[in-house]
């Protein structure tokens, strides 16, 4: 009786952090594995609904003829205006993202060679890191899987006044490699790019901040959810814009979301990711040195 009331004294005594943590990383792992496994579900759907399944075809061109016009073709691909708001903007715009994320990253630099990165301080750097080089990699990963399909987009096949046959994605190409490039949407990237913010638990702060405005509460605007949100409503806004103009097909917004997801999903198997990020006493967390 005495060595359980022991144990049980032993356990009181420890800090908040060690006592839930087995707790909380269970949860985690476990909605790790559900993650995967939603992902595994959702991908062989999307892959029968876009390769096999005639009426999701069906669905597909039903909505792109909606802004093709027989012997003109897709009036908003000739169009200036909206190809630069719509188009060249947001591409431009991609950057700031990681460009910001550099800025912190040098400076945490600076921080360590003042011995003044530590703490909180540090799990912050850590994360504009993540954000940094997954945020570049994201489009770099979009683009390289264009080049590597060839698949052709909407306004080059002959059903849309083009030339080239309709080829599903997963039979070989009557074309030259390398010729074609729309599958998935790169352009879903400029949104899709954000998405690692809500993987590293959302908005790091600026490293400059003094440490009680790094431990202060976040703002929900700011918030893993929120930046998830941000994140696909973008794309999908960005990815549809293309739709409008023959470039792709819905299901190729579609397609990209998921490969980002599973691009995100990689780094947090790989670790990169850290899972105590996605704490709801975060801060307290970091505050101890984890």
């Amino acid at each position: 009786m005495n060595s359980i009331n022991g144990s049980k004294a032993r356990a009181d005594a420890l800090p908040f952090e060690l006592k839930f943590e087995p707790t909380f990383e269970r949860k985690v792992q476990r909605r790790i594995r559900l993650a995967w496994l939603a992902l595994l579900i959702s991908g062989v759907v999307l892959l029968w609904w876009s390769e096999f399944s005639r009426w999701g075809l069906a669905v597909e061109f039903w909505v792109s003829r909606q802004f093709y016009q027989a012997g003109v073709g897709f009036p908003l691909r000739d169009s200036a205006q909206f190809d630069f708001w719509w188009h060249i903007f947001p591409k431009r715009m991609m950057f700031l993202l990681p460009l910001w994320a550099l800025l912190q990253i040098i400076y945490g630099f600076v921080l360590r060679h003042q011995n003044r990165l530590a703490g909180i301080r540090r799990d912050e750097w850590l994360r504009w890191c993540a954000i940094f080089f997954i945020g570049l990699l994201t489009p770099v990963v979009l683009s390289a899987l264009k080049k590597w399909t060839n698949q052709a987009c909407p306004w080059s096949l002959s059903d849309f006044g083009g030339t080239l046959p309709y080829v599903h994605l997963l039979d070989p190409r009557p074309w030259a490699a390398r010729t074609q490039a729309c599958w998935p949407a790169g352009h879903a990237a400029v949104g899709l790019s954000m998405l690692v913010v809500s993987f590293v638990g959302g908005w790091p702060r600026a490293l400059w901040r003094d440490e009680v405005t790094l431990a202060a509460p976040r703002s929900p605007w700011l918030s893993a959810g929120a930046f998830a949100a941000y994140a696909v409503v973008l794309s999908m806004v960005l990815g549809f814009s293309q739709v409008m103009r023959g470039a792709h097909f819905i299901s190729h917004q579609i397609w990209s979301l998921w490969i980002v997801l599973v691009f995100n999903m990689l780094f947090v198997q790989l670790g990169v990711i850290k899972t105590r990020w996605w704490r709801s006493d975060r801060r307290s967390h970091e505050t101890n040195g984890s």
